[in-house]
């Protein structure tokens, strides 16, 4: 199901709840609960030689930027293991910048910029898991 298909799920279950609806009402607050990650990501080279910056922006249910400050635990899982980050021009490396594994946190905007490392021709998988539990994978593919 799309995007907005969830929005027009996410508008209707609201609609119910205001005129009363309590299973309604439940379903929406859980929903409106939930955040994920949308990303987009440069073309290797741009950034700086054999780097990707994956831009991550946190998202509700409706496709809206959340502005909050949150951690993200981001794993880069490349076959050769040489693939390292470091925070790129937007948020902050709390612990771990320049490994495979690092705690970063999102800017107040709720934006953040990793940068991927990996002199290797190959596809690299980076896991991104928000502070609530929610999983993204992005595949980044190394010349």
């Amino acid at each position: 199901m799309g995007k907005i298909a969830y929005s027009r799920n996410l508008a209707k279950l609201k609609s119910y709840a205001s005129r009363g609806a309590e299973e309604a009402a439940v379903v929406s607050a859980m929903l409106d609960n939930i955040r994920v990650m949308e990303f987009t990501q440069d073309t290797e080279g741009d950034t700086a030689a054999n780097t990707i910056r994956i831009s991550a922006q946190l998202k509700d249910m409706d496709g809206s930027n959340i502005a909050a400050v949150v951690d993200v635990l981001v794993k880069s899982v490349p076959p050769s293991g040489a693939g390292t980050m470091t925070a790129g021009a937007v948020g902050t490396a709390v612990a771990g910048s320049g490994s495979t594994e690092a705690w970063f946190q999102t800017d107040a905007n709720g934006a953040l910029d990793v940068d991927v490392l990996n002199a290797a021709a190959e596809d690299n998988l980076v896991q991104f898991q928000l502070d609530d539990g929610v999983v993204e994978i992005v595949k980044l593919t190394f010349a």
